[in-house]
């Protein structure tokens, strides 16, 4: 027998399922969902997530995320289930999106990072039993399952999937702004916006001389007015 199914968190094998999502209606077309827990295996699977999403016919999806993250298909379920929609998908991370949740985020139109908020992302972790053989034949799949994970990073991004390959073999721990300026999301909430410098254009001459300076000063008045207070 051999286990070779690549997860992104790891959970007592004990531990009792939860649901880990909820959705409620905000106004006339918009809901907003929240992953507020691990996902998949060891909770409800995202079938689960997939039937609610389902049902949805708003024209705007807020999806808040605080999640250390869980089973890499659940999550490339949930992704693209999200993908799917025809709705808007606003993505808020409120507290952690993590691992497999840090790429469900990646379904979001936008993607705000809260105050503080953090976002994790690592290579893919998997358990096998068996021969030499199939412990190559996980590693393969591991390689291969992070590969397909930085892609999704690099479509979100535009940058290229192996600088997010990189982050993800170190491990990378995100804070909101971070995130934001590794291009996994698109702002912090509350944040003032730069200025682009570069595109503020000044009416000054390009090359200032004394004339310029003096240009609109009587000369002749200061003179005066200067005479009179030494006489």
């Amino acid at each position: 027998m051999k286990i070779n199914r690549p997860y992104n968190f790891r959970r007592p094998v004990d531990a009792a399922p939860r649901t880990w999502f909820k959705m409620t209606n905000l106004a006339a077309g918009s809901v907003e969902m929240a992953i507020y827990d691990e996902i998949g295996t060891w909770g409800v699977t995202a079938s689960d997530f997939v039937a609610e999403i389902s049902g949805v016919s708003a024209k705007e999806i807020t999806l808040r995320i605080n999640s250390p993250g869980g089973d890499v298909f659940d999550g490339l379920a949930i992704l693209n289930s999200l993908r799917s929609n025809k709705a808007q998908v606003h993505v808020i991370v409120d507290g952690l999106a993590a691992s497999a949740a840090s790429f469900i985020a990646m379904a979001g139109d936008t993607i705000e990072m809260s105050p503080g908020s953090m976002m994790m992302i690592h290579e893919a972790h998997g358990l096998a039993m068996g021969n030499a053989a199939d412990m190559r034949d996980l590693a393969d799949l591991l390689d291969k399952t992070s590969a397909n994970i930085a892609n999704i990073y690099a479509d979100r991004s535009g940058r290229p999937a192996a600088e997010h390959r990189s982050a993800m073999k170190a491990e990378t721990w995100y804070l909101d702004q971070e995130a934001v300026d590794a291009g996994l999301a698109d702002s912090v909430i509350g944040a003032a916006k730069a200025t682009n410098l570069s595109a503020v254009k000044l009416d000054a001459p390009a090359t200032l001389t004394w004339d310029d300076v003096f240009k609109d000063i009587d000369l002749t008045t200061i003179a005066d007015a200067l005479k009179g207070v030494s006489e």
